[in-house]
C-alpha cells in the first residue's frame, strides 16, 4: 500500500510543477536489495537467519544493482517520459489502474492536501513553499 500512496503523491506533485520545468518527480523502485541495513541484529541468529533466507528466496539484489535506477532517475535522458512516473529496473512501468479511476483521482488528491496539511503542522513554511513554487487547483 505504501508504494501506491508513493506513486500517488509523486504523480499529484508532478500535475503541480509549473510547466516547462526543471525538476522530474518520479517514484523510484529500487526491488529487493542486501545490504548490510540489518547488521545490528548481532545475538539476534534467527533474525540473520530470516534476512539471509529472504535474500536468497526473492533473488536479492546488490545495492550497487538496486541504486540503477535511482541514478537512472537522476541522469536518464527521456526526463518527460519518466515525469510523474514509475520507475522499476530503469524503465518506465505501468502504474496500478486504480490510480486513473474517478475514485483513485479523488483519492490522490485528498492524499496530497493531507500530506501538505501534515506537513505544514512539523514546519510553517511549507505552505509557503507549495503557494510559491507550485500549481494550486
Amino acid at each position: 500500500m505504501t508504494k501506491l500512496f508513493q506513486i500517488m503523491f509523486v504523480r499529484e506533485l508532478a500535475s503541480r510543477l509549473p510547466s516547462p520545468t526543471p525538476v522530474v518527480a518520479c517514484t523510484v523502485q529500487l526491488g529487493f536489495c542486501r545490504s548490510n541495513l540489518f547488521r545490528g541484529l548481532d545475538g539476534k541468529w534467527y533474525a540473520r537467519t530470516f534476512v539471509s533466507l529472504a535474500s536468497v528466496l526473492f533473488s536479492a539484489r546488490t545495492s550497487e544493482q538496486g541504486s540503477r535506477t535511482l541514478v537512472h532517475a537522476a541522469v536518464g535522458e527521456d526526463e518527460l517520459a519518466m515525469h510523474g512516473r514509475y520507475l522499476s529496473s530503469c524503465q518506465v512501468t505501468e502504474e496500478d489502474d486504480y490510480i486513473f479511476t474517478p475514485e483513485g483521482k479523488a483519492f490522490s488528491g485528498r492524499l496530497w492536501t493531507e500530506t501538505i496539511d501534515a506537513l505544514s503542522k512539523v514546519d510553517d513554511r511549507v505552505p509557503e513553499i507549495v503557494k510559491q513554487y507550485l500549481r494550486v487547483d
